[in-house]
């Protein structure tokens, strides 16, 4: 969606993942390949959370 965002507005899309980046792969690249602007962000859980059954 913010790729599709910056495509057809021309602002910069923003996007949020957690955990990691590796669901925003396909989208990013696609944005790259259409030089279009996306701010991407990025994180982890508290390392105390991690494998205790929390939404991560």
């Amino acid at each position: 969606m913010a790729v599709a965002h910056a495509k057809f507005t021309g602002e910069i899309g923003v996007c949020l993942a957690t955990p990691g980046a590796a669901h925003l792969l396909t989208g990013l690249y696609d944005a790259r390949a259409d030089h279009m602007p996306v701010l991407a962000i990025a994180g982890q859980q508290a390392h105390t959370a991690l494998g205790a059954h929390y939404q991560q």
